[in-house]
Parts: structure tokens; sequence; C-alpha cells
């Protein structure tokens, strides 16, 4: 069995079988002790805490040579040409109040460029799974490549309250943006959002604050599935996110973007952002 082979079998097992204890333990255990890090709209949970040990120690133990990149603080061997970037909850909120649309986000990237991305909703037991020139996968059966609306007023447009803030605070209007789509979803979890605009229930996604752990594992199964992402620097390690299926989409409403997001957009396709 080749190295790339061994890290697909792994990951999926790892991923799953922490995501349904996690699941299990939100369960048991409605009463959650969490901290806030850099304000109320930004906590971790001891769950986040425990997934990403539990997560990164058996990395560690498997590929002891590898690297890994996670949201809570682990950072390990950063001269590897393996990198695992782990989101050991996104959606902590949603986790923390309701128990559902939150998400495990686990991706493996080789010299700098994707090739594994698994995106795990562990309250319905949903894989998202993408792997370089091999496709797509939803619980392991394959996805094909998807179209899209080509006309943001066919189309469902995700954006969350703190993008509308950073839309309005450089001069856009949201609100108009809004009002050019049939409809407009917040589903609290990014890597999510991503995978669910690779499987239609959006059409175009905008994120003013992204994090690579948000973006790295679901941008796999994006782009397996026919998707684009363009990210612009906006601030320390932080990025301005568009995700779509449809170029002619998503011509149509850059317009009401700005124009200094605009300008700085870029293909991704790796870390060398």
């Amino acid at each position: 069995m080749t190295e790339r082979e061994q890290i697909r079998t792994f990951g999926r097992t790892l991923i799953e079988q922490t995501g349904q204890e996690l699941c299990a333990k939100r369960g048991r255990y409605p009463q959650i002790a969490f901290r806030e890090k850099q304000g109320y709209q930004d906590i971790v949970t001891e769950y986040d805490l425990w997934t990403e040990k539990r997560i990164t120690d058996a990395i560690e133990r498997r590929f002891p040579e590898h690297a890994v990149l996670s949201e809570e603080g682990c950072c390990r061997g950063a001269k590897s040409k393996w990198l695992w970037i782990l989101d050991p909850i996104d959606g902590t909120t949603n986790f923390l109040h309701m128990g559902n649309h939150y998400a495990i986000s686990l991706g493996v990237y080789y010299e700098g460029k994707p090739v594994f991305g698994w995106v795990y909703d562990a309250a319905d037991g949903v894989l998202c799974f993408g792997e370089k020139d091999r496709g797509a996968f939803r619980n392991g059966f394959p996805e094909g490549r998807r179209r899209g609306a080509c006309l943001p007023r066919e189309g469902i447009l995700a954006m969350s309250y703190k993008t509308m803030r950073c839309l309005e605070g450089r001069g856009c209007n949201p609100l108009a943006l809004m009002g050019e789509f049939q409809g407009h979803r917040y589903l609290g979890c990014a890597s999510m959002e991503l995978c669910q605009v690779a499987d239609g229930g959006c059409d175009l996604y905008l994120g003013a604050s992204l994090k690579i752990w948000d973006i790295a594992a679901a941008f796999v199964y994006l782009r397996e599935r026919g998707g684009q992402m363009l990210v612009a620097a906006n601030g320390e390690d932080s990025y301005f996110t568009a995700a779509f299926l449809s170029e002619e989409l998503f011509r149509r409403v850059q317009g009401f973007l700005p124009e200094s997001i605009i300008q700085k957009f870029v293909c991704f396709g790796g870390l060398s952002i």
C-alpha cells in the first residue's frame, strides 16, 4: 500500500470514529464548559480541545514525520512535505447551543498543494471527501461535477452577518446584494457551507475572515465537483473568500463587492496565499 493509500484509509477512519465519539459525548453531557478566545463570538469548548488532541495524537503516532496545523494551537513538524490541517470543531457555537450544524474539517497537503479533504458532519453522520484528481465522495458514494445556477435570481447566497458588516464597512450594500438572489442562508459552519456550494445547497458563499483550517479540506471537495474558490488577504492570516460553481453568476455580482477585495482575489490552490 502506498503512502497516499495509507493516508486515505487512515484519515477516513480517524475522522469518522472521532466524530461519532464527539457526537455521543455531546449527547451525554449537555453542560459544556467553554471560554472566550477573542470575544464572546469566538469561543472554544472542552470538546474542541479533546477533538484536536485525539486527532493530532493519532496522526503523530501513525505518521510521525508529518506536520500538523490545528486551529486551537497545535503546530508540529514544520519542515515536513506532508501537512495535516485540522479544524477540530467548525461551528463551535452551533455545537454548544444546538448540537448540530458542526463539522470536523481535516485536509492533507503535500508540498503546499491539496491532496485530501474530509468534512464530517458529525450530528448527521455525513462525510464529504475529496481527493485531488480522483473525485468527490459523499459517504463513500461518488459525486459528479455540477454546473450551478448562472443567474443570482435563480440561486441562493450564503453570507453571515459578520461578512455583511465587512462589506458595509468597505462602502458596499450587502442588502442590495442579498436582494439579487432568490434566497439567503447562513449555517454558521464554513466548511459545511463550502460543501453545500459543491452539492447545490447554495450557489455563492462569501466569508469575510476565514482561516486556512476553515477552507483547507472543503476546497478539495469543492474543486473535485467543479467549483472554484477565490481568496483575498483580509487581515492577519485571514481571507475574504468567495466560492461558487458558476463563473457567470460570480461575474454578475462582482459589482456588489469592494474593489479593494476584487483586485486582490486569487484562485486558491494551496497554502501560498
